[in-house]
């Protein structure tokens, strides 16, 4: 459920809240390789990009975004 700014609930199905949170993975996936390149991915990628720096940054070591968008993306992806 989420309220809206008038006092109106508005009523997320579970597909709903999924679609979102794939959306804000991407975004945050894209931030991440934008830190190092500006070449362009799939969405997809994006989304284990960001689930590969969870997975990293769980283990709390060294430079996790750098290393998730290479071990995803491959060795060498920020070069143009």
């Amino acid at each position: 459920m989420f309220h809206l700014g008038d006092g109106e609930t508005f009523h997320l199905d579970p597909e709903m809240v999924s679609q979102i949170f794939e959306a804000i993975k991407e975004d945050n996936g894209r931030n991440y390789v934008a830190t190092y390149t500006s070449r362009q991915f799939t969405r997809e990628q994006y989304i284990a990009v960001c689930d590969e720096v969870e997975n990293l940054l769980a283990d709390d070591s060294g430079d996790a975004k750098y290393r998730a968008c290479e071990h995803v993306l491959g060795k060498g992806f920020d070069k143009e």
